[in-house]
Formats: C-alpha cells, sequence, structure tokens
C-alpha cells in the first residue's frame, strides 16, 4: 500500500494530534506492507530540515515529495490513499483517482461558546469543514462523540468510521502503588480546558488538608483568562506550581507513574488522550462527564463537577487518602486501556480502506 500524508501536523511540538497520527501509521506498517510519501503545504518551513526527526519514530520507509507541484495540480494517481490527519483538506487541487482519506478528530469550535473572535471566522470554518467533507472519500473521527456530532452539525450523509486513538508513551515494567505528593496536569492551557477551575481546586485542597502537595503542569499555554494567569504565578512564587512546557514521553511517563493523579478538568475534548494515557501509567484520574470522556474513561475514574471546587478537592484527598480506592481505581484504569490499541485502531482502519477499495474495483 502506497500512502502520501498531508504531513504539516508534525511541524509544532509532538501534540495528541501527531503522536496519535504515528501510532496510527506505525501501526497499519506492521500489518502491512506500506510506503509512505509526506508533502507538506505550509510553504514557509524548510520540509526536509523540520521533518528529520520523523525518522525516528515511523517505522515505514517514507520519502518527501514536491509540495509546489501538488498546489499546482500535480496528478497523484500512483497513491491507494492521500490521508489528511488535522481535521481538515486544504484548499487545494490535486487531480488524480487516489482515494482521499479525512480524519477529523473534533468539531469542538462550533460547540464551544464564543470560540470564535468574528462572524466572518465562524463562517469561514464552516466553509472549510463542508469542502473538506466533500472532498473525503474516507471519513474518520476519533470517538462516538465526534462522529455524532459532525453528523448534527454538518448533517453529514457520507459514512463516518471511528478510529479511537491510542497511547503512544511506552507501557512501564510495573505500577507504583506509593504515589508522590503531587497531582499532574497535561495538555494546552486553554480554557475550555478546565484550567482555572482546576487551579482554584488544586489551591483548595492545600489550603484544607496538605500545602506541601504540589502541581506539574505540562504542555503549552495557549488562551487563558487574566485570573488564570494570576493563579499560576502565584503557584510559581509559593513554589505549589511547577510549569514544565514540553517534555519528553519518558520523562512524563515517570512523572505519570509516581503522581497522586490526573487533575483534567477539561469541559471539551473530542476524544480524551491525557486521561487514557495517565491509566496507562497506573496514575489514577479526576476528571468530567462531559463530551467524549466518559467514553474514553468508563468506570475507571472519578467524575467530578469541575466548578464545585469542594467536591473536586474532597476527591482529591480520597485519592490520597483511600488506597482501597485508589488501587481500584489504576487497577481498573489500566484494564481499560487494553481497549485503546493502536493495532485495534489500525486493523480498523485498513479494513475500512480495503473494503471501499473492493467495492470500487
Amino acid at each position: 500500500m502506497k500512502i502520501l500524508l498531508e504531513s504539516s501536523v508534525f511541524n509544532n511540538e509532538f501534540t495528541g494530534v501527531a503522536k496519535s497520527t504515528i501510532s496510527l501509521l506505525n501501526s497499519c506498517s506492521s500489518l502491512r506492507d506500506m510506503e509512505l510519501d509526506c508533502f507538506n503545504l505550509d510553504t514557509k518551513r524548510n520540509l526536509d530540515v523540520k521533518h528529520n526527526n520523523l525518522s525516528f519514530f515511523l517505522n515505514s520507509k517514507y520519502s518527501f515529495v514536491n509540495s509546489w507541484k501538488f498546489n499546482q495540480g500535480t496528478k497523484a494517481n500512483f497513491y491507494d490513499l492521500i490521508y489528511f490527519p488535522s481535521s481538515h483538506i486544504p484548499n487545494i487541487k490535486i487531480k488524480n483517482s487516489s482515494s482521499i482519506g479525512l480524519m477529523i478528530h473534533d468539531v469542538l469550535p462550533l460547540q464551544i461558546p464564543n470560540f470564535f473572535n468574528s462572524y466572518f471566522n465562524e463562517k469561514k470554518y464552516i466553509k472549510t469543514m463542508n469542502r473538506s467533507l466533500e472532498q473525503a472519500d474516507y471519513l474518520f473521527t476519533v470517538s462516538h462523540f465526534s462522529r455524532k456530532s459532525i453528523i448534527e452539525l454538518f448533517g453529514i450523509k457520507k459514512e463516518i468510521v471511528v478510529i479511537p486513538n491510542s497511547s503512544s508513551l511506552q507501557k512501564p515494567d510495573q505500577i507504583v502503588f506509593k504515589k508522590k505528593k503531587y497531582f499532574i496536569y497535561f495538555g494546552g492551557y486553554h480554557m475550555r480546558k478546565g484550567f482555572e477551575d482546576m487551579l482554584k481546586s488544586f489551591f483548595l485542597f492545600r489550603e484544607i488538608y496538605d500545602n506541601s502537595f504540589q502541581l506539574f503542569i505540562i504542555g503549552k499555554e495557549y488562551f487563558v483568562s487574566k485570573e488564570t494567569d494570576e493563579l499560576i504565578a502565584k503557584g510559581r512564587n509559593d513554589g505549589s506550581v511547577i510549569q514544565m512546557g514540553y517534555i519528553n514521553d519518558e520523562m512524563l511517563g515517570n512523572l505519570l507513574l509516581h503522581s497522586q493523579g490526573l487533575m483534567y478538568l477539561s469541559k471539551y475534548e473530542g476524544f480524551g488522550m491525557p486521561p487514557l494515557e495517565a491509566m496507562t501509567f497506573g496514575c489514577p484520574v479526576i476528571t468530567v462527564s462531559s463530551t467524549s470522556i466518559p467514553e474514553v474513561c468508563g468506570d475507571s475514574v472519578v467524575y467530578v463537577d469541575p466548578q464545585n471546587y469542594y467536591e473536586v478537592t474532597k476527591k482529591m484527598f480520597e485519592l490520597v487518602n483511600d488506597n482501597v480506592l485508589t488501587s481500584k481505581l489504576i487497577f481498573k484504569g489500566v484494564e481499560r486501556t487494553k481497549l485503546f490499541t493502536s493495532v485495534n485502531s489500525a486493523k480498523l482502519f485498513l479494513k475500512h480502506i480495503s473494503k471501499k477499495s473492493e467495492s470500487n474495483s
């Protein structure tokens, strides 16, 4: 099988979308002989230099093709699939008889209140999505919640296949039950992630129960309120909040392994990779029962009302002091992650492509 991958998803730090794309493609290549070509429509970047690090992650052989040619409408008939993994298809003309695949991770911009700063930007997003949905031969998404949302918001009648994400972190040799005195959050800093609620609950926990606990925050800051910035600054000043930015997978895994719990009070998710990866490392999870989170976590986590800070704080206390509860969550979480493997997702992906290819032949 020969796949052409639009690889601009890798232009920035390795986020969840980039990691899940690599995990899926690696498992596909382990199940079937696969050649991979990459092209990048971000013409401001030096493609070859920027993507040298892909060789450390992609198992399959890959090479780069001239992106400029695709902007000019170059024929691409010799690919089995042209794959766009980052939720939309750029406005380009490709003369081809190859199938086009599109992975839509979510349509949260239309579900988060006041996401767009102008009516024009909202209409532009809708137009781009409608064009992408029309152009794609294969439509994929990462959760049944996202699938339902796409159908309801765009009235799409094409088949949408759910290909769940899977953790790309290397599983630990053994789970640690004796935890250290810190909680952890990882992912982007964004208002939709319930960041302010998490910080307020954490500070209340320190005030009521134990002021020696710390909160490790991993990820990149995007859009947060002024009050959130002030809360982060307060934590930095007293040493209770440790901002680490992006860290490598080995360091993240080690932090998860020894953490009392992941605090993930995100209000809007298309999937929910951080809880899944936390459970992989036996890290108990405090989260919310909205959007796609229950689909990923099942009954293996603690659900809370994110704006009821006393409830969140109580659950944090229970994780620290109730060994029976903690052990139960660890065991159930590890078992839950076995439902989300890259091999299972790759089999679904390849089965759908093969099935449709046969029906078209």
